[in-house]
Formats: C-alpha cells, sequence, structure tokens
C-alpha cells in the first residue's frame, strides 16, 4: 500500500532541502520555497493566536513565538491584542470583536441601564444597539478598539 503525504509536508521537506528554488509563480510573483514556508507559518501563527481560549494559552503562546523569532513585529503585536480583548469580552458574554474600516462592533452584550451609562461614561460616542445587542464606535487605530473592549469590561463590573 503506497504511503500517503500531505502536500504541506511535501512542500516543507523541499524548504529545508532547497530553500532558495522556485516553487510557485503567482500573477508574475515568484516564490521560494523559503517564502512559501513563511507564508505558511504566518497563517499557522494567525489561526492558533485566533483560536486561543484562554489567557494562560494566549500567554504561552507568545512567549513561544518570541522564544522561536525573537521580539514580535507590530502586527503579529496586534494579532495578540486583539485576541487578549475578545478573550475578556467572552467574559462578559460577547462572541465577537470585529475591527474593520475604522469602525469596531463588539457584541451580543446585553446591558442594563446602569452599565449603559457607565459605559457612555467611558466610550461617550458609543452607540448600543439593543436590537442587535451591538456595541460600536468609529476608531481611528487599533487603540481605539482595545478602548471601547475595555470600556465594556469596566462598564460591566463597575456598572
Amino acid at each position: 500500500m503506497p504511503v500517503r503525504r500531505m502536500l504541506h509536508d511535501s512542500l516543507l521537506e523541499m524548504a529545508v532541502r532547497d530553500p532558495g528554488k522556485e516553487a510557485l509563480v503567482v500573477d508574475g510573483r515568484r516564490l521560494s520555497y523559503a517564502e512559501l514556508r513563511g507564508m505558511a507559518l504566518k497563517i499557522d501563527l494567525h489561526r492558533r493566536i485566533a483560536l486561543s481560549e484562554h489567557e494562560d494559552e494566549l500567554r504561552e503562546l507568545r512567549a513561544a513565538t518570541e522564544d522561536r523569532y525573537g521580539p514580535l513585529p507590530e502586527p503579529v503585536e496586534n494579532l495578540f491584542r486583539l485576541q487578549e480583548a475578545r478573550l475578556a469580552l467572552a467574559l462578559v458574554g460577547a462572541d465577537y470583536l470585529v475591527f474593520r474600516g475604522g469602525r469596531v462592533t463588539v457584541g451580543p452584550v446585553s446591558l442594563a441601564a446602569s452599565e449603559l451609562r457607565a459605559l457612555r461614561a467611558r466610550a461617550e460616542t458609543a452607540v448600543y444597539t439593543s436590537a442587535r445587542q451591538e456595541v460600536a464606535i468609529r476608531a481611528e487605530g487599533l487603540e481605539g478598539a482595545l478602548a471601547l473592549a475595555d470600556a465594556i469590561v469596566a462598564a460591566r463590573r463597575d456598572g
């Protein structure tokens, strides 16, 4: 019976054996096996960050990544920070935090009147839609998204 190999196993073997060799041409761009492997590693790290369900798990993944690759580049650091915010929001019942096109949306989160007042004291321009149980705000950059997550968690705690 023939041994079946996964494509990624073959690519990894080629990346180790001949990293500079051309592996793929996409829209005229030539990629070596090493470049292809680098892309695969980035995708895998993104997946592992997104699948982290506990702060300890995320902290261990960050430490292992820093140990293996050194200081994290800003985009990778941002992925870790967003997942930390998602985990904190999950503790107050929210399933998602989406930051896209200068808009941050968190939900579903049910806020009592006192919690809504506490949220507005921290994030004056936040809009709460009770029908969708979402909180949204315009934000210039990642810090705005993280600030909304912090404000929701604090409003739940103090409201």
